[in-house]
Parts: C-alpha cells; structure tokens; sequence
C-alpha cells in the first residue's frame, strides 16, 4: 500500500502521525482533519451521498472550512451595540495585513474571525489567535492570559506553503500533509532559537502549512510579517480560553477577545480594540 488515510480519535496524536510521515513507509499520508467523534457526522453525509448518488466518489478534502461565517453587514450592527470597544473599518485586506504585521512584530495577541469556521478541533487561521513566534516570552504570555495551562507545552507554528521546506524538516512536495496541523516534525537547527514561542524542549513542533489558493488572507498577512521580520511565520493558537470551545460567533468572539485581554480583534474587515473600560 502506498497510500494511507487515517481518521478517528488516534488519527489526532501528532506525534503519532510525525512518526509514521518520518517512516517513509508511505508515499502520501492524509488524515482527516476532524478524526474525532465530530468526523462521524461527515462520514455519515459521504454514505448517504453515495446510496443516493449512484457513482458518487468523493474528493479530498482541501481546506474543511464548512462552518458558518457572518456578512459585515450583520457584524457592523453587533459591533455598533457595543460600548466597550472602538472599532475601525478596514475594506483593503493588503493594507489590514500590512497593519496586522506591524503589531504583530511588536508583540501585540490578535484574535483572528475571518470566513467560514473550521470544521474540526484545530483552528487552522479562520478563528484563532495569532502572535510572534521569535518572542520568548510569548509562550508564557499566551498561557496567562488565555489558555492557563501548562508552561512547557509550545504553541503551533503556521508558515506559507512556500518556506515550508526552509524552517522545518518537511520534504518538498509533501506540504499539504501538513495544512491541518495534525502532524509534528522538526524545526530545522538553524532556527529553532529564533522561533522559541513554537518549538519544542525536543526541537520540534506542530506545522500548518498555508497555500495562498486556500487560506488567501492568512497567506497574506505571513507575506506581510516576512516583509517585517523576515519570517513568514506566526504562532497560532485556537480563538478560546480554558474551558469554552472555540469562538463561532463575532459575539462570541468580542467577549472572549476583551475576557482574555488581548490587543487586537480581526472581524472580518473591522480592527476592533478595548476602550480601557472594565
């Protein structure tokens, strides 16, 4: 057998799955990006699809982006409701991502509400939450405003498609393995003390890859942070603090935003900030 698809619950152990990628064993690897309890639902929709459907085969997943999104239109009449943020409209998503790298550069947390949800239990940029990975101290800052667990575990790295190859021990043409950030390798020596916040006591770390075709705007906004730092690499984390699911809702994502303390909130085309109020 060349090739091999994993799903359920084991399927989510990234190191697991590192080890098996490393093998060689296989010429192309793909693991469902929801392999928990929640794929039980899509493989339910493919077995009807295929009784109903005669012929039917179904494709590979791409990016499993099947959640609901929210127009501006209804996102500028929830955000005008408030009283507790200040909020700017940006319609230019190169300017919104040229403004987003330069705070990111400085250190500042951005809670990432763009498009339709992830489907699955990584945030894959569409409701995550986004900073520098070459700060030490990032880590630590994350974990203590938001996720309140332990200290030695990393945060995820997310890189173009393109750089992949350079930073991490990843054979070129296997790129797409990695766009579901369900697989561990390593960070390549030159560079894991410049990316300390994503790697590992061991020298390795969870990868997301991104092509410019299916996350355009996340794309964007690592082209941008290269043009700053050099680097086309952030830290990615889900959008959610200890003990809430993920954001689904920009309601949800303002108060989880102002709740974790964190210094800018991405909603679609809006840039939305605390007023300093309690």
């Amino acid at each position: 057998m060349d090739n091999l698809c994993l799903a359920g619950g084991v399927a989510l152990n990234c190191s697991a799955n590192g080890v098996i990628k490393r093998s060689r064993q296989f010429k192309r690897l793909f693991i469902q990006p929801a392999a928990g309890d929640d794929g039980v639902a899509l493989g339910a929709a493919l077995y009807v699809q295929r009784l109903k459907s005669e012929g039917f085969q179904a494709k590979r997943m791409i990016a499993p982006l099947w959640g609901p999104s929210f127009k501006a239109s209804e996102i500028e009449v929830g955000l005008s409701l408030r009283n507790d943020c200040v909020v700017r409209r940006v319609k230019s998503d190169s300017s919104l991502c040229d403004q987003l790298a330069t705070h990111l550069s400085e250190g500042k947390i951005v809670g990432m509400f763009h498009g339709r949800m992830e489907y699955g239990p990584r945030a894959l940029g569409s409701r995550s939450i986004l900073a520098d990975p070459r700060d030490p101290d990032m880590r630590d800052k994350i974990n203590a405003l938001v996720k309140k667990r332990e200290g030695f575990r990393p945060f995820a790295p997310v890189v173009t498609k393109e750089a992949a190859n350079k930073y991490f021990e990843i054979h070129k043409g296997d790129e797409d393995a990695y766009a579901h950030m369900l697989l561990v390798t390593q960070v390549r020596p030159a560079y894991r003390a410049q990316l300390p916040a994503v790697t590992h006591v061991d020298g390795s770390a969870r990868v997301q890859t991104v092509s410019q075709e299916t996350y355009p705007r996340l794309w964007k906004l690592l082209c941008a942070f290269e043009k700053v730092t050099g680097m086309p690499i952030l830290l990615n984390t889900s959008f959610n603090v200890k003990g809430q699911p993920m954001v689904c809702t920009p309601g949800e994502a303002v108060d989880t935003f102002l709740l974790a303390r964190l210094d800018l909130l991405v909603l679609e085309e809006f840039l939305v900030m605390s007023n300093g109020g309690d």
